[in-house]
């Protein structure tokens, strides 16, 4: 764990130490977004991800990540012990991963699909 810092330093140390992983395992059964998930993406660490809430929505099996039911223990210890054996495929799954995060995360991208979403809600529900 990091100590207490500001969240400019906090936020630059995280992808600092996210860049030097080896890979990054998110076997979470429940999560809103997996934000966790997209800052190790962005940085181009290999991902294994739960298929699991949003997994499916954040990476695509076999080409940005592996994903995989965080439930199912041996599969779990498969996905790690492959990606652990296998250099270039971690590498093509990172710069996969990166390219889904800013083709997809972006705050750029996201902000304005977000208030055209909430602007498509508040015309239904005024319209009926």
């Amino acid at each position: 764990f990091l100590p207490r810092q500001p969240q400019d330093a906090m936020a630059r140390r995280v992808a600092e130490a996210l860049a030097r992983t080896t890979l990054f395992v998110f076997p979470s059964k429940a999560e809103a977004q997996g934000l966790a998930a997209l800052e190790a993406m962005a940085t181009g660490a290999p991902c294994i991800i739960s298929v699991l809430g949003p997994g499916p929505e954040t990476a695509v099996h076999e080409e940005s990540a592996l994903l995989v039911d965080p439930t199912n223990v041996p599969a779990l210890a498969a996905a790690m012990t492959r990606l652990l054996g296998d250099a270039p495929l971690r590498a093509q799954l990172g710069a996969a991963a990166r390219a889904r995060c800013l083709a997809h995360f972006d705050l750029a991208q996201l902000a304005p699909r977000n208030e055209a979403f909430y602007a498509h809600c508040v015309a239904e529900a005024r319209d009926g």
